[in-house]
């Protein structure tokens, strides 16, 4: 009744230090997706509108999913008419998986029968971890700040010179299979499985485990990882 404005936080702010899960993203509004640049790259939202002037932390991991183009993955057409998201967006993110649904008689019948199963109970069963012991190895997990050792820059490094490497062999064809981006992306995953360890030190395991990762979205969105073609 005021007539002054007030500033309320959205869904990144409100997940600051936590995971935003964003479902559709495709859908989404042009100017909402253009607003989220600025908090995936420096994990900030600034504000300036109706005489507030205010820049908020959205510290947070984004867990995104989409879907393609026309509702169903078409497998003859190429990963970008598939994909309807601007490559702005999608370079922002760490990995890139495609999943298909794709039928298959022997994990059909396992995934009907363990759904099935789950009504004939009259409850759902234990879980493996419950939710308080779960919540406190979470808030553990995020206390451990894992150092890097100096075979996991040299592994690293290695990774991301041959990417680049390759890249540049594939001619003027090829995409630039890697960027300095995806560097950071390899530590930020380092740490995390470093993390989810409960390790002080990222080990070289860690760095394998996250460059097999990264192979294997790079191959799902397109890219030879051995020649960087398309």
């Amino acid at each position: 009744g005021t007539g002054s404005f007030i500033l309320e936080a959205g869904a990144l702010v409100l997940a600051d230090k936590g995971v935003c899960c964003i479902d559709e993203i495709d859908k989404m509004r042009e100017e909402d997706r253009g607003a989220i640049h600025p908090a995936m790259e420096q994990q900030k939202v600034p504000i300036a509108k109706g005489g507030i002037v205010a820049t908020l932390n959205a510290r947070a991991s984004i867990l995104a999913a989409a879907n393609p183009t026309l509702g169903r993955y078409n497998p003859y057409q190429t990963i970008a008419q598939n994909i309807t998201l601007p490559v702005t967006i999608l370079s922002r993110f760490d990995l890139i998986f495609i999943l298909k649904d794709q039928p298959d008689q022997q994990r059909d019948t396992d995934m009907a029968e363990h759904i099935l199963g789950l009504h004939k109970l009259s409850f759902h069963g234990m879980p493996m971890i419950d939710i308080q012991n779960l919540r406190k190895y979470i808030s553990f997990a995020k206390k451990v700040k894992p150092i890097i050792t100096d075979e996991v820059i040299e592994r690293l490094r290695d990774f991301y010179v041959k990417m680049r490497s390759a890249s540049v062999e594939g001619g003027e064809a090829s995409a630039v299979a890697i960027t300095a981006r995806q560097l950071e992306s390899l530590v930020r995953l380092a740490e995390a499985r470093a993390r989810a360890h409960l390790r002080e030190e990222i080990s070289v395991e860690d760095a394998e485990a996250v460059i097999n990762l990264m192979q294997k979205s790079l191959e799902q969105v397109g890219i030879d990882i051995t020649t960087g073609e398309i």
